[in-house]
């Protein structure tokens, strides 16, 4: 057995472990409510027994303070927060798409506001020829309506630029933080492979930030970590490695080329061959809020933009095509094109892959008329000009009205690439008739002027002075034949043959559609998150409960082991202060 000094060893040891596992447990208690903090535990290993006539033991020690932990699920957690916040930011993109383009609150937006211009030029048309005041009042009122329309549509696109230059800030500040968090792991995992390095030393406080710091970059992309033998981390991120021991890579944003300039996002770091290297992994992001905030650029806001565009193009040219026939009050004796051409040598649709280089609006092959007024008002001649957009540049038809009119239409392009149509004599000349879209492609008596929802605006001289709406055929005071024309334009064949309000009803919709999509997806992976950290949170969360059961349990061995020690000191006592009387 022991002797009774070995005893007081043992004693003190259920002392030492006692008191150990009491400030573990007040170390647990203390940070019950702290983010991150894994709860820890003594572990209590019982010492080498030892052979005096039959094994005895020793005593207790304390092996190490060990957080619990469990990386798996540590590891699910991950997965599930990347895939939530890549849906979540999309809602909240989305969701600020939307909030312009809700036309469910009746406070006048693009749909009023299209409804209103539309049945300007409806009024417009049934304005009685005689009326000249009212027609004026009405004129003046489809300028105004349509005035208001394409400041609208620049409005509205303005704000689909305002969000996807939030989420661009947004991206930004994601990789800035996600670089923070790299170096702080490079710097925990030196400073836990240096505390660890004796073998039993568990880092734990250290362990816990470095795991907050993945983390938090699992929020941005998807995250994998693999802990080498020394405790240290490789982190690995869209499939390159961010961080190996003590080396931490950097993500960084560059603004591309178009006119779009989209953001990209590159790396340079431990995987790369040389330092200064770097390479585009925008596509490998495949979850996290960065994914979230490109999809919602590159898929969403992208889309809403062309359409938008679409339709703000298909209202310039199919206006413009019925606008451009006709005279209006300020009959003129010189014409020029609006729009100019790329060079006035190439085909008016040149063809290159998908697109048509030369022009800014298709037409196609047919023929349009010229009609030369005296001062009567009287038709004095009218050229019909055939044309093949794919054939004909804009210097070949500029001789063919020439040509065709005898020399009474002069046509010339000048130093911008314009046509310009001038008549002998300052004849008044217009367009009558037009299957081509060419008078609207090229600009000419023009409503709206711009090519999309970018620069659609109405023309300054119209909005200078309406007598420059062309409102019908002969130029006099109260003719409305052409607005009668105009106000059956709401189907053009610019989108399909789809009415103006239908293909923006549809528009509204889609947007719609796509905000329920990612509230759906954000809901079920909210609810996938919460379930995996819950079971995360059960193994590395405080119970106060369970510390106030293991405090009480401390407590008594502390109390136990202090009565055994008091009792070895009373036989000691006993033997060395009352057995026998030698030496006294």
């Amino acid at each position: 057995m022991s002797s009774l000094f070995g005893m007081l060893y043992t004693g003190s040891s259920g002392l030492y472990t006692a008191q150990a596992g009491i400030s573990v447990t007040g170390n647990n208690i203390s940070n019950a409510n702290t983010v991150g903090y894994s709860r820890q535990r003594a572990v209590i290993e019982s010492r080498e027994a030892i052979d005096t006539r039959g094994w005895f033991g020793t005593g207790a020690s304390l092996t190490r303070v060990e957080r619990v932990y469990d990386d798996l699920l540590a590891s699910n957690v991950r997965h599930e927060m990347s895939g939530f916040t890549m849906w979540s930011s999309m809602q909240e993109n989305i969701g600020n798409l939307q909030q312009y383009f809700n036309e469910l609150d009746g406070s006048g937006g693009l749909s009023d506001a299209l409804s209103d211009y539309t049945q300007s030029w409806v009024t417009l048309g049934g304005t009685p020829p005689d009326d000249t005041q009212t027609a004026l009042t009405n004129r003046n009122n489809v300028v105004n309506k349509a005035v208001t329309l394409s400041d609208k549509l620049q409005d509205g696109y303005k704000h689909i630029e305002s969000v996807r230059d939030d989420i661009e800030v947004k991206v930004n500040i994601a990789v800035d933080d996600m670089n923070m968090q790299l170096k702080n792991i490079a710097q925990y995992n030196l400073k836990i492979v240096e505390i660890e390095s004796d073998g039993v030393t568990i880092a734990n406080e250290l362990r816990d930030k470095r795991d907050m710091a993945v983390a938090t970059i699992s929020n941005y992309a998807p995250t994998n970590v693999t802990e080498r033998v020394d405790g240290s981390y490789a982190v690995v991120i869209a499939g390159v490695v961010a961080v190996d021991r003590g080396d931490a890579g950097k993500f960084i944003t560059e603004v591309g080329e178009g006119q779009d300039r989209l953001l990209t996002i590159k790396y340079r770091g431990v995987n790369i061959g040389t330092r200064g290297e770097s390479v585009d992994i925008t596509s490998q992001i495949r979850a996290g809020s960065i994914r979230g905030d490109l999809d919602s650029r590159d898929k969403n806001l992208l889309n809403t933009i062309e359409q938008i565009d679409s339709f703000a193009s298909a209202l310039i040219f199919e206006t413009n095509k019925v606008h451009g026939l006709g005279r209006h009050l300020r009959a003129e004796s010189s014409l020029v094109s609006a729009y100019s051409v790329t060079d006035s040598r190439f085909p008016l649709q040149q063809h290159l892959g998908d697109t048509f280089e030369n022009t800014s609006f298709q037409m196609q092959a047919g023929s349009f008329s010229l009609s030369i007024y005296d001062d009567n008002n009287t038709v004095v001649q009218t050229v019909n000009i055939s044309i093949d957009p794919k054939v004909d540049s804009i210097g070949s038809i500029a001789e063919k009205i020439s040509d065709a009119s005898g020399g009474l239409i002069s046509a010339v392009v000048n130093s911008d690439n314009r046509l310009v149509l001038s008549s002998k004599d300052n004849s008044t000349i217009a367009f009558t008739a037009d299957n081509t879209g060419f008078s609207a492609a090229m600009g000419f008596n023009s409503f709206f002027s711009g090519t999309g929802v970018r620069d659609i605006s109405v023309s300054q001289k119209i909005q200078v002075d309406s007598g420059f709406l062309v409102a019908g055929t002969s130029g006099k005071v109260g003719d409305n034949t052409n607005a009668i024309a105009m106000s059956g334009i709401n189907t053009g064949g610019s989108l399909g043959n789809i009415s103006f309000e239908a293909y923006y009803s549809s528009f509204v919709a889609e947007i719609s559609a796509m905000k329920y999509e990612a509230d759906i997806f954000a809901g079920s992976k909210l609810v996938s998150l919460q379930a995996v950290s819950v079971r995360l949170d059960a193994v590395t969360g405080v119970s106060l409960d369970e510390e106030a059961i293991n405090l009480t349990k401390f407590q008594k061995s502390y109390e136990a082991n202090a009565r055994f020690i008091t009792a070895v000191d009373q036989m000691l006592d006993l033997i060395v202060n009352r057995l026998g009387l030698v030496g006294r």
